[in-house]
């Protein structure tokens, strides 16, 4: 599990929520890591478990030039995709189980269609991952989020409350999806180079001629340059996933911030660092 953030949600005299340090942080130290309470893979990512949403690309969509060996197979970081939907195709990886709710979220989402996940970043997305599940909505602890039933119209997004639900004045589900339109942010996850690096160092040795040269082969291989692997690799395997996060969500806007977050996990997590020195009971 995560460790226990050291930083205290506290409300002010005029309702605002903020997020303060329950002790000294210094620059450039964690302040907590934080997993997503729903996540989604964003429309246009590559192909991902329904559950856990991380990469399902096989080696074999990467290295193009020629046939994978039996050692980078092994070294391979991605699961093995465990299964498909018969109904949805909504794919799953062998550590995750067979979702019950994967062809209502699909539904879900083919009947919102295409959208700007960026305005606000994938609400309509989440909104259908959370209403197609009924159980979350008990676990779903949402009391800290801000957003209200009116700030669903005022962002304009009441025409998705159709696809969302089939009955009309449903107000949990539409303070539900204001709050998850105000407080959705997107995480690149990790790209699998580094995974695989240390795969391929364990069995050649670290900074060996053969772990090298295994690199180097590698990278022609994949048809990019020795400096662009990294960022190769993570096109084509990494995913991008947008979720609700109930500490980072408090975190308020500052032209100057004290604090930034960070991604590059393999699911969907954020990192919150201190960009300066934070003194206990500092928002």
């Amino acid at each position: 599990g995560l460790a226990q953030p050291k930083v205290d949600i506290c409300v002010d005299e005029y309702g605002g929520i903020g997020l303060y340090a329950s002790e000294d942080f210094h620059a450039n130290e964690q302040i907590f890591v934080e997993r997503a309470l729903v996540a989604t893979v964003v429309q246009g990512s590559v192909r991902a478990c329904g559950l856990c949403c991380r990469s399902l690309v096989a080696i074999d969509e990467i290295i193009l030039k020629r046939e994978p060996t039996q050692i980078e197979r092994d070294a391979w970081p991605v699961p093995v995709p465990g299964g498909r939907c018969k109904y949805c195709d909504t794919w799953f990886c062998q550590q995750c189980e067979h979702d019950p709710y994967c062809c209502a979220v699909k539904a879900s989402l083919n009947a919102l269609g295409s959208m700007d996940v960026n305005n606000p970043p994938a609400a309509a997305l989440l909104s259908a991952v959370i209403s197609a599940r009924p159980s979350l909505k008990v676990e779903f602890d949402h009391s800290s989020l801000c957003g209200k039933i009116k700030d669903t119209y005022e962002l304009g997004l009441e025409k998705y409350l159709g696809a969302l639900c089939n009955k009309e004045g449903n107000n949990d589900l539409t303070s539900l999806l204001a709050q998850t339109a105000l407080n959705a942010f997107e995480v690149k996850l990790a790209s699998p180079f580094d995974a695989l690096y240390h795969q391929l160092a364990s069995r050649y040795g670290r900074g060996s001629k053969k772990l090298h040269a295994a690199l180097s082969e590698l990278k022609i291989a994949m048809g990019c340059s020795p400096n662009d692997v990294d960022d190769v690799l993570g096109q084509r395997c990494a995913n991008t996933c947008a979720g609700v996060f109930t500490l980072a969500s408090c975190i308020n806007h500052d032209c100057k911030p004290n604090c930034f977050a960070s991604g590059g996990f393999n699911e969907p997590q954020v990192e919150i660092i201190a960009g300066v020195d934070i003194p206990k009971g500092t928002e």
